[in-house]
């Protein structure tokens, strides 16, 4: 896999983590929120974090891109939420991201996670386990 997304970059995982799943991670955020926007001027978090090549900056972008990727069986509910995260409302933006970051974290081995409908009110998320158990998520965003 060609590094073209880490180069320049500080990585931040440790040396026994291989640069091709940072790489694959980084490559996730620039497939979602496309190179035209990633590298425009603009004052959007996301944007922000891609101009820097600092570990923190790539760190963040990594665990973004690390989200994308759990979520990818989500495609319609991915699309519109990078939409909103893509968008000028700040506070709606910040949502979005920490949205996709919750869920996508939610997503583990033994569970998967399922996106609300945009217009499901009280909750974001079911937890789905293999036993067949369920758990209702309700994220919130505070500061």
């Amino acid at each position: 896999m060609s590094k073209k997304h880490l180069d320049g970059r500080q990585n931040p995982l440790d040396a026994d983590a291989p640069d091709d799943d940072v790489e694959r991670w980084l490559n996730r955020v620039h497939e979602h929120f496309g190179s035209g926007w990633l590298d425009a001027t603009g004052t959007n978090t996301v944007q922000m974090l891609w101009k820097r090549r600092d570990m923190l900056a790539t760190s963040e972008l990594v665990s973004l891109g690390h989200a994308l990727e759990r979520l990818s069986g989500h495609p319609a509910w991915l699309r519109g939420q990078v939409r909103i995260a893509k968008g000028k409302d700040t506070n709606n933006a910040g949502g979005a991201i920490f949205e996709i970051l919750a869920l996508g974290n939610f997503d583990v081995t033994d569970a998967a996670v399922v996106p609300a409908k945009a217009s499901q009110p009280g909750f974001d998320g079911t937890l789905v386990f293999k036993s067949g158990g369920r758990f209702i998520l309700s994220l919130k965003r505070y500061g």
